[in-house]
Order: structure tokens, then sequence, then C-alpha cells
């Protein structure tokens, strides 16, 4: 009979290793998903961010072709005045 329980305590100890490592594992699963889901969500916050830099830089150079167009001509009706 010894060898039986033996056996059984052997299984147990078994079962019980697999439900530790299952449990391990489930929580390595969720920690993978919770990271790519924040790799993911950062990639989506650098893109937005890109995407402002470039439409600030966008509207930056458009007030400089601006200013410059108003300063050409402010020069000519200068010249034009002191002509």
């Amino acid at each position: 009979g010894t060898l039986a329980l033996e056996l059984a305590k052997v299984a147990d100890a078994l079962g019980e290793e697999t439900r530790e490592r299952q449990k391990d594992h489930k929580v390595l699963q969720s920690d993978v998903k919770r990271l790519a889901e924040e790799a993911q969500s950062m990639q989506t916050l650098r893109r937005q961010a890109e995407e402002g830099l470039r439409e600030q830089i966008y509207m930056t150079l458009q007030r400089l072709e601006q200013a410059q167009e108003t300063m050409l001509k402010q020069d000519s009706e200068i010249k034009a005045s002191v002509g």
C-alpha cells in the first residue's frame, strides 16, 4: 500500500506544480498583453505628438512667409514714397 500512497503523493505534487505553472503562465501572459497595449498606446501618442509638431511647424512657416511678404510690400511702399 505504501507504494500506491507514494505514487499518489507524487501525482498530487505534480498536479500542484502544474497548477502553479499555469498560474505563473497566466500572470506572464497578462503582463505581456499589458505591455503590448502600453507599447501600442505609446506609439499612438508619439504619432499624435509628431502630427501636432508637424502642424505647428507648418503654421509657423506660413506665418514666416506672410511676414516676409509683408516686409517686401512695406519695403517697396517705402521705396515708392521715397523715390
